[in-house]
């Protein structure tokens, strides 16, 4: 399984436009925010579930460990260099306003959380999105 990286950062990037969008309207007008958490985890979800139902579309066997890993590496390194982009657009942006969380320890350690999340998010969700894809297709094959 090779994920289209083109594909898969451009999903991950619309998906946090949308939920910023989002993010903004629900605090306008109903007063509350959607979790931080979300904001990173929904665009994984779905740009790595999409990337394993193209793949089971185009007849790629089911992947193995090493092979997801792989896959999961690197669409965990393309998230990494889209996060690193909004980080620094942010920084220049608002300046001294947008800040990391906590000191130098403490943000090393959320960012190897949040990286080490990632790449469990992404590999999970492309094996969900093959095995679901190749389901579907097993079915509608068998009517």
């Amino acid at each position: 399984m090779k994920p289209n990286l083109i594909r898969y950062g451009g999903t991950v990037i619309a998906t946090v436009f949308a939920l910023a969008i989002l993010n903004a309207l629900t605090l306008q007008y109903l007063g509350v925010r959607i979790p931080p958490a979300a904001t990173v985890l929904v665009p994984l979800m779905l740009a790595a579930a999409r990337e394993g139902q193209i793949a089971a579309r185009g007849k790629a066997p089911a992947p193995d460990l090493k092979m997801l890993a792989g896959a999961a590496g690197l669409c965990t390194l393309i998230f990494a260099v889209i996060a690193l982009c909004l980080f620094v657009i942010l920084r220049l942006t608002l300046g001294e306003a947008f800040t990391m969380p906590g000191g130098g320890a403490a943000r090393y350690g959320l960012t190897l959380f949040t990286l080490v999340a990632a790449f469990v998010v992404n590999a999970s969700f492309l094996s969900i999105g093959h095995r679901t894809e190749a389901r579907k297709l097993a079915q509608k094959a068998g009517e």
